[in-house]
């Protein structure tokens, strides 16, 4: 299954999308459990505006960043090694690690550049709050990797299906041209007598 340039693109841009539609409501979700039993249900609301401004200055141009930086050439990789297999099984465990990594090291590193304290991962309630966004953020990139694989996958099935079908079209006229020749010229030939 191999793909072109194009398709790898898309398939990222599918998955900077994804990540930043999901984003707010995983980190909403984060900042209500993290907030403990204070947090109110009708805090939500203003964490998932606050999240979505913030969020987004924050994350649109960082993690087009990363995708584009770190994502593209790890999956340029991967889908190359695996530009042979045919069965999907292979490919989405390969992608599903790919998404794991890069958002494990992008939530450790947007950890680390938020909060910048060095002891933060290792001292009580800093460690389990810095794991859960860390682990947040690995969810997240997981799941959207998959489903921009998933949907430049799909993509590129239905161009290369049409291709085959313009192909088969093709090729039945120009077999079939011959013959047609034939039918015209005696049929021309009988009306002319």
């Amino acid at each position: 299954m191999d793909f072109t340039f194009g398709e790898l693109s898309k398939g990222a841009l599918d998955a900077w999308l994804i990540f930043n539609l999901l984003l707010p409501f995983g980190v909403t979700i984060w900042e209500w459990f993290a907030a403990g039993p204070a947090a109110q249900a009708f805090t939500l609301l203003p964490l998932f505006i606050m999240t979505l401004i913030v969020g987004g200055i924050i994350s649109l141009p960082s993690s087009l960043l990363v995708d584009f930086v770190i994502g593209v050439p790890l999956a340029y990789g991967i889908g190359k090694m695996l530009r042979k297999v045919k069965k999907i099984w292979i490919h989405l465990p390969s992608f599903l690690v790919l998404g794991i990594a890069v958002g494990v090291s992008a939530g450790y590193l947007s950890w680390r550049l938020l909060w910048g304290r060095n002891d933060s991962m290792s001292s009580g309630n800093d460690s389990a709050f810095g794991i859960a966004f860390v682990v947040t953020l690995t969810l997240l990139t997981a799941i959207s990797v998959l489903l921009g694989w998933f949907l430049a996958y799909s993509r590129a099935m239905r161009s290369d299906a049409k291709l085959r079908t313009s192909a088969e079209a093709l090729t039945q006229n120009v077999v079939a041209a011959p013959e047609v020749v034939k039918r015209r010229t005696s049929s021309t030939f009988l009306n002319s007598n």
